[in-house]
């Protein structure tokens, strides 16, 4: 009898098969989210996106720890008050189509979330 075997939980399994598509996603896209985010002051959502940068290319990926830097993304996106997002694009300092860029980036970040832990 091998005592030795390691039971992993279903979602961590799950989790691990789509950090591949989310390094994808991020190769592309973290430049831009973590301006967007610094743009609208969140450091912490920025930070968290870079997280997730390193936590997709570490040989041993904590599924539950890319679950949760992906919730305070998706959440900060979620919580950008309307009038901020019209005052930052209307102001020149950002993208005009602002709104567009923060809705596309939570429905990502959304799907994204869906397939990971924590």
């Amino acid at each position: 009898m091998n005592n030795n075997v390691e039971i992993v939980p279903a979602e961590t399994v799950i989790g691990a098969r789509y950090v591949g598509t989310l390094r994808t996603f991020l190769e592309k896209e973290a430049e831009g989210l973590r301006e967007i985010l610094a743009l609208l002051g969140d450091y912490e959502a920025a930070e968290a996106v870079t997280d997730l940068v390193c936590l997709c290319g570490a040989s041993q990926r904590d599924v539950m720890a890319i679950g949760t830097a992906l919730n305070v993304v998706l959440q900060a996106l979620e919580a950008v008050p309307f009038l901020v997002l019209e005052h930052v694009a209307l102001s020149g300092q950002g993208p005009r189509d602002l709104h567009a860029a923060v809705r596309w980036y939570g429905g990502r970040i959304a799907e994204l979330l869906g397939a990971f832990p924590g």
